[in-house]
This record gives C-alpha cells, sequence and structure tokens, in this order.
C-alpha cells in the first residue's frame, strides 16, 4: 500500500515504548492521572509536585535513546519516502533519530515561555492553530498516512487520521491494540513499532523512490 508513494507519518507513545518510555493506554500500562493545564496554572501546589517529579523524569527523557522506529522513519525520510513526521511525543526521539521535518504537536521538555512552564500541550489545553495547520499541511502533500504506536484516543491526533480518509488517502495503522481509527484504516497491523517499522524500511528500500512535492 505504502510503495511508490510519498507518506506522511502520524506517531503517538507506542512508538517510544521501547525506548522505557511507558505509553498511556497500552495492554501493560500502569494507572495514570495525567495533569490538567487547569491544574497546573490554577494551583502552585499542582505545580510544585509537576517540577518535584520532572527533577526526576526530565534526566530519564534526556539519556533515552531512540529505538530501531525511530531510526527507520528516519531512514525513510532520507529515501524521500516519508513527507515529514507529526508527533504526539514530547520526547524529542524522532530529532535524536536523525528525523528533520518534524511536527512536535504537544510540544517537547526543551522548551518554557512565560510561567515556568514546559513547552508541551496539557490534557485541556488547544494545541497552537499554527502547529495544526503545519500538520494539515503535512497530510494535504501525502500519498498515504502512517499511524505509529498510537492508540488515536486523543482528538489532537485522531482528527489527522479523519483528515486523511476524508482526501481519500490509504491509511495504515500499526499498534500494539485496537485504536479509536482502526474502521478508517485500509490496513491495520497489531504489534510493536520496532520490528515493523524496521521491516517497513527495508522493504520500501527497494521500492521506487517517489519525487518530492516542489
Amino acid at each position: 500500500m505504502l510503495a511508490g508513494r510519498r507518506v506522511a507519518v502520524l506517531t503517538g507513545a507506542g512508538i517510544s515504548t521501547d525506548s522505557g518510555i511507558p505509553d498511556y493506554r497500552g495492554p501493560d500500562s500502569p494507572p495514570s492521572n495525567p495533569m490538567t493545564i487547569r491544574q497546573f496554572t490554577s494551583d502552585p501546589v499542582f505545580r510544585q509536585r509537576y517540577w518535584a517529579r520532572n527533577q526526576v523524569g526530565w534526566r530519564h527523557m534526556d539519556d533515552t535513546l531512540p529505538n530501531a522506529g525511530h531510526r527507520a522513519l528516519a531512514a525513510l525520510e532520507r529515501a524521500s519516502v516519508v513527507t515529514g513526521v507529526i508527533t504526539q511525543n514530547v520526547d524529542l526521539l524522532h530529532t535524536k533519530a536523525g528525523s528533520r521535518n518534524v511536527v512536535n504537536l504537544h510540544g517537547t521538555y526543551t522548551r518554557c515561555g512565560g510561567m515556568l512552564k514546559p513547552d508541551i500541550v496539557y490534557f485541556g489545553e488547544s494545541v497552537p492553530k499554527a502547529i495544526v495547520a503545519k500538520a494539515y499541511s503535512l497530510i494535504d502533500q501525502a500519498e498515504a498516512l502512517l499511524v505509529a504506536g498510537s492508540s488515536l484516543t486523543v482528538f489532537s491526533g485522531y482528527r489527522f487520521v479523519r483528515h486523511a480518509a476524508a482526501l481519500g488517502i490509504p491509511i495504515a495503522i500499526v499498534n500494539r491494540g485496537p485504536t479509536r481509527g482502526d474502521d478508517l484504516a485500509t490496513v491495520k497491523v497489531d504489534g510493536g513499532c520496532s520490528e515493523l517499522l524496521a521491516l517497513l524500511a527495508s522493504e520500501l528500500a527497494g521500492a521506487p523512490v517517489p519525487t518530492p512535492i516542489r
């Protein structure tokens, strides 16, 4: 389905689990209660708790290395197969792996502004319009959409699958367990991202290289 096409990629937490970063909704995920933007901005106690945990979490995140799935997508971008990656993750692992055209939909752990708050989109907070527009543009220029490691439970990622479906471009989903977009997928593979994306990269390496959009 993807051979010979320009492919936009949407990734979620499932692509980073093999790097040691747990996801939110996978079958083996521990219970989680993520902090909302209202809690963070309205109560200094919540902010104090967040930054106390972040002192530990930051070091782990900074030391984490990309896995075979991240490296496969970077290789496919260098081969002009993948046109760019829209990621719901804040871990910067796509950039560490060498991907250049990355839309960090929910921000990253390395930028702050205003109130001492990470440049991360919290639960309950809207993604900046310019970021959303850039992500939609990436889909518009693609001939297929690959979703890797996202349950698509959160609308901020699911909307791009709906957009691709409205455009009539094929959608492939790789994820452990069901996703919200399964009924829109042309192909759904239930499995881990590292091994399947590495296999995909080796398969597509021999496919005709699509002409980049000017």
